[in-house]
């Protein structure tokens, strides 16, 4: 984790102090994958109470900066005449591949989306399960990111994808019209379980098809 400020420490990892606790407000707390390790300590279950309006999603496969981030940030000469340090992820997984493109803005869409719904129709956001973790045993009590396809990796705050190889597609999707298929369904289902906009769901489904070209 990185300093509030200048004049505190960083706060430690495992510091109970980070989960958000009920303030009697809807609440809804987006956590990206490559933040897990330092987060995990703040999970709580979702409650629809009066007291207590809270979610928590954890999306697989997102970090807490992607390209499109960067490219709306300043550049590196302005924010080095502002004093502040850069930050920028340098390791050798970002030198080869860049810097994800993982779309983590559809995701804060429908967050913004479900929290509006509470506050102005008394909607419950849809529920969904966290990422699966386990312990680690090393010093720090870190968590270890269990996934069955893992083809993201992080690089604080940054995060990259190494891209599957041919055969490994081919495997997974016989024809793109089959790929197209899943892709389109699974997008439907979340654009009805309200975890996509509708807008963002059709972007998906073109992004999808332009992939055949």
């Amino acid at each position: 984790m990185f300093p509030l400020n200048q004049c505190v420490d960083a706060v430690p990892p495992g510091e109970a102090g980070v989960t958000i606790k009920p303030r009697g407000i809807p609440v809804i707390s987006v956590v990206t994958q490559g933040l897990l390790s330092n987060t995990a300590v703040a999970r709580r279950p979702d409650s629809d109470t009066p007291e207590d309006m809270f979610r928590r999603y954890e999306i697989p496969g997102a970090a807490h900066v992607n390209q499109k981030s960067n490219d709306n940030k300043p550049c590196t000469a302005d924010i080095a005449k502002a004093g502040i340090p850069t930050g920028a992820a340098n390791c050798e997984g970002i030198l080869e591949y860049g810097v994800t493109d993982f779309p983590i803005e559809f995701f804060m869409n429908s967050a913004y989306n479900n929290l509006y719904a509470r506050l102005r129709k008394g909607t419950p956001p849809p529920r969904a399960e966290p990422i699966e973790t386990e312990e680690m045993t090393d010093s720090d009590g870190l968590l270890h990111i269990k996934l069955d396809e893992a083809s993201a990796f992080f690089c604080m705050p940054a995060g990259y994808k190494a891209p599957f190889g041919s055969d490994k597609i081919k495997g997974l999707y016989p024809t793109h019209g089959e790929y197209l298929n899943r892709v389109n369904a699974m997008v439907d289902k979340m654009v009805e379980e309200r975890f996509l906009t509708e807008s963002d769901g059709k972007r998906l489904k073109a992004s999808a098809e332009r992939s055949r070209q």
